[in-house]
């Protein structure tokens, strides 16, 4: 697996992922840490195109499977609360982590449906987002 450091320019909002590559990542479990403003900031910048997409448990109700939302050509998605909604669409999440950088906000890890490794998200800032493979 080639791990890098990429830089996400998205308009008002910086992404910086360290040690990351095309995986599958959870991360850590502590509450309060941005990730769900990470999803929501995720999902205004895919609506103006940027290479960035997120997928929720509010998206599954809608009917929607993650890869209708989140393309395998994105430089990074984001899963929020993917324990909700894993058993159903485990072949999207495996074709996401085969091509992209996939981040999972989950609070059970232990049936997930490929290998993963954690991740630590970091604020640097009001619109700065540092997340460290581990």
């Amino acid at each position: 697996m080639i791990m890098e450091d990429i830089v996400l320019d998205l308009g008002q909002f910086s992404v910086s992922l360290k040690d990351m590559g095309k995986e599958l990542y959870v991360f850590n479990s502590e509450s309060g840490t941005g990730k769900t403003y990470l999803r929501k900031v995720l999902e205004k910048c895919h609506v103006y195109g940027k290479p960035v997409s997120a997928y929720s448990y509010e998206t599954a109700l809608l009917g929607l499977r993650p890869l209708d939302v989140c393309k395998p050509t994105d430089k990074l998605v984001v899963l929020d609360r993917y324990e909700m909604y894993q058993d159903e669409y485990d072949d999207d999440v495996c074709t996401l982590a085969e091509n992209t950088c996939v981040l999972a906000d989950t609070k059970i890890c232990a049936f997930l449906p490929v290998p993963y490794r954690l991740c630590t998200l970091h604020m640097d800032g009001p619109n700065v987002f540092r997340i460290v493979g581990g």
